[in-house]
């Protein structure tokens, strides 16, 4: 996933089938998160992070997840996200 001080020349996103069935969009969020869901009319899952807070929602058969931050956390909590066999876990610490 492509950060803001990452060069132009990094992967900003990613579309292709990844597991389990599903396609899974991975993108920094500057461009495409839950809020801005109507740019990205797709189905699958679509993770980024661009705003350091942890959510996972789904909306029109698209499951949003954003990874939260562990350096620089926005709500004070470190988060990852895990995926493993159709499951989103969040880690906290």
């Amino acid at each position: 996933m492509r950060g803001n001080c990452d060069a132009n020349v990094d992967i900003k996103s990613s579309d292709f089938p990844i597991s389990d069935g599903l396609d899974i969009y991975i993108t920094h969020g500057n461009e495409y998160s839950y809020d801005k869901d109507s740019k990205f009319n797709r189905k699958g899952i679509l993770i980024y992070g661009h705003e350091h807070i942890p959510l996972i929602r789904i909306k029109n058969e698209m499951i949003y997840v954003n990874t939260g931050s562990i350096s620089l956390p926005r709500n004070d909590i470190a988060t990852y996200a895990i995926y493993e066999n159709k499951k989103n876990n969040y880690i906290w610490y």
